[in-house]
């Protein structure tokens, strides 16, 4: 399964850049586990990363950051709400839990 993000030049544009919804196509793949849900953020990051550098130069530092953000958030928006709940779980750190023993 692939997500396009098309919803992009409002949030864009709401930074002062002239934007075009060009739209990125983004595999999802499984989300089920840690390295799961770390290739989607790589694949995810490297498509923002070539976006927002199309737009923006390298010293709008906040420019990027902002058009990275709205990029990732809108891609999360379009998973399904199981494929949400995995991703979340899957991101979540492991929790090493107390003991009594001394």
């Amino acid at each position: 399964m692939n997500i396009r993000i098309f919803a992009i030049a409002a949030a864009i544009a709401s930074i002062g850049a002239a934007a075009q919804a060009d739209g990125l196509k983004v595999p999802v793949g499984a989300l089920n586990s840690p390295d799961q849900a770390r290739s989607f953020d790589q694949r995810l990051d490297a498509a923002a990363q070539q976006f927002c550098a199309g737009r923006y130069g390298p010293a709008a530092l906040d420019e990027m950051a902002t058009c990275k953000q709205a990029i990732r958030d809108e891609a999360v928006a379009q998973l399904t709400p199981a494929q949400q709940q995995a991703y979340a779980a899957a991101r979540r750190p492991a929790t090493a839990l107390a003991s009594n023993d001394r």
